[in-house]
Order: C-alpha cells, then structure tokens, then sequence
C-alpha cells in the first residue's frame, strides 16, 4: 500500500479497536487488487452517488461505506450491544465489501459474483489467522 492510499484508509484504521484485527484488516487491504485504488465505483453509474464516480472511486465508496458504519457505531445505544470486536469486525466488512467487483484482475464491469469472490478471500485468511476464525466467519 502506497502512502497515498494508506492516507485514504488511515481514520477506518485508527478507529480499529483491537490489534489483532487491525493486522487483519491491514492484510485484507494489502491484498486488494490494484484495480480497487484506480476505478469508479461503479461501470454504469447508476447505481453509486458522483463522488464515487471517476478515477478511484470504488475505494471511496468502500470508505464510505465504512465511515457510515462508524458512525452508527459511535451511537450510545451500539457501543453497549454490539462488543468491540463485532465493531472492528463490522469495519473490516464494510471497508472490503467490493474488493473483488471487477473479479480478481479488472475485466472492466462489475462481476456478478464478487461478493463469494471476496467472501473465499477473507475464509482463506484463517490460514494465518487461525485465532481469528469466529472474527473471519462473521466478517
């Protein structure tokens, strides 16, 4: 990850409760596609707001995504339901949600089954993270 793009992540990252899942979720976007930091976030248009059009908007949006989640979160009402490793958990699925949406190379359209793609990906994590495979099953 490039410091400009560790940049982009950084307050999903600092909001992270929990060390463990910070290396995880630092891994799981060191695997992203190069793709992911370069496309819209969205082949068509139509179904993502302008910001997360043009170059590097499918990144945006993930952020996005996971700052809207921080956000519910913060609320009183979450912080005494939901633990902090359900959050971090949380965080980790919002901000890689799209991370396989153009497949595992850009074919240059949304890939109808990105969301098993990206699925098999963080599964496959539990091989070295094998202490977080409740983490890894809910994430």
């Amino acid at each position: 990850m490039t410091d400009k793009q560790y940049k982009l992540v950084e307050p999903i990252l600092d909001s992270m409760e929990n060390e463990d899942l910070l290396e995880l979720c630092k891994v799981v976007i060191e695997n992203f596609p190069e793709y992911i930091w370069e496309v819209p976030g969205s082949s068509s248009g139509k179904y993502h707001p302008s910001q997360d059009l043009g170059e590097g908007g499918l990144m945006r949006h993930q952020i996005c995504v996971a700052r809207i989640c921080n956000y519910i979160l913060q609320l009183e009402q979450y912080q005494k339901r939901i633990d902090s490793r359900r959050r971090d958990c949380m965080r980790i699925a919002c901000l890689c949600h799209d991370g396989r949406k153009s497949g595992l190379e850009n074919c240059g359209h949304t890939v109808h089954e990105h969301p098993i793609l990206m699925g098999d990906v963080i599964w496959n994590m539990r091989l070295d993270f094998p202490q977080l495979t409740d983490e890894l099953d809910l994430i």
